[in-house]
């Protein structure tokens, strides 16, 4: 065990665990900010008129204005900061956005279980990128369970991954790029071509780590068959969106025996993407179970990263 890391490591299990009891709401975090700005640039350069070929590159441009923006700005803090561990863990606990999405999802199986299906399509509209306002309550119980497990990759297992192997400025590096990637859904024809690129960088960052972590959170609940799932639907997947999607939604699908994805609509327009498991309709308990799949995902962590922090406290210098 290197003793040098044992501080970084009881900082993650103090973040994580922050993160976990007090969230810092969405529209609080400097993300939903990064958020705003990701639009406006592809409001000013995403123009219907222009060619597939103009849109990509538009898109690879604004991504990198948007960085040179955003990257300036933090910079610019961090210069009149010092870079400690207390700095590291804040950024950090910036990047992890998950739990927020989390307990809304709680709300929105609430408002199912009450029978406001009005309440539970307003919240989600807030979380997801697709048209929510003709959903019936599967449609929203799955848009749900989707938002909910790509959050989880995107504002949870990733940036604590890489604040263990790079820092806690690695960590808030790539929860600001993937908002930008996030607010650009490469499913919508809208963006279609514009995200292409930004989307493919945000693919091939996180496979590998998907590759390497997902059999691991499969343990953690039953999912016979995800993979079988997976490499089943892969040659029917959309293109615009991810082999790492595929395996995370299959992995629901599998674990929470539940049908996932199928045909979503953006401004009207229906786009077709083929069901997981189709025939296999959830309730909204399958929410709640999703989020205690989780929850000991969490719980594991914590504890890992205690025990190898007691381990090298106790190893003699």
């Amino acid at each position: 065990m290197d003793l040098s890391q044992a501080p970084l490591l009881a900082a993650a299990a103090v973040v994580i665990l922050i993160e976990w009891v007090m969230p810092l709401p969405t529209r609080y975090s400097p993300l939903a900010l990064c958020r705003v700005i990701a639009d406006a640039l592809a409001t000013k350069v995403n123009k219907s008129d222009s060619t597939d070929h103009q849109r990509t590159i538009a898109g690879f441009l604004a991504l990198l204005t948007y960085i040179v923006l955003i990257g300036t700005l933090v910079w610019a803090l961090l210069f009149v900061m010092p870079y400690d561990l207390v700095t590291e863990s804040v950024l950090l606990y910036l990047s992890m956005g998950f739990h927020a999405v989390s307990n809304q999802s709680k709300d929105i199986e609430d408002a199912l279980s009450g029978q406001q299906k009005s309440m539970a399509r307003s919240l989600l509209a807030e979380l997801s990128s697709i048209d929510v306002s003709k959903l019936s309550p599967l449609g929203i119980i799955k848009n749900t369970l989707e938002v909910n497990i790509m959050a989880w990759l995107s504002y949870w297992l990733m940036p604590v991954v890489l604040f263990l192997l790079v820092g806690g400025l690695a960590s808030f590096v790539y929860a600001i790029v993937i908002t930008a990637v996030n607010a650009w859904p490469v499913l919508n024809p809208k963006y279609n071509a514009f995200g292409a690129l930004p989307h493919k960088f945000k693919t091939w960052f996180e496979l590998p780590f998907t590759l390497i972590l997902l059999p691991l959170f499969s343990v953690f609940k039953s999912s016979p068959g995800w993979l079988k799932v997976s490499l089943a639907n892969r040659a029917h997947w959309p293109h615009q969106q991810s082999f790492t999607e595929l395996l995370w939604l299959s992995l629901v699908a599998a674990g929470c025996k539940i049908e996932m994805a199928g045909p979503v609509m953006f401004d009207g327009e229906k786009v077709a993407r083929i069901r997981l498991k189709a025939g296999a309709a959830p309730d909204q308990t399958a929410i709640s179970a999703l989020r205690h799949w989780q929850h000991r995902f969490v719980i594991f962590s914590v504890c890992l990263l205690s025990l190898f922090w007691l381990l090298a406290n106790v190893i003699p210098k």
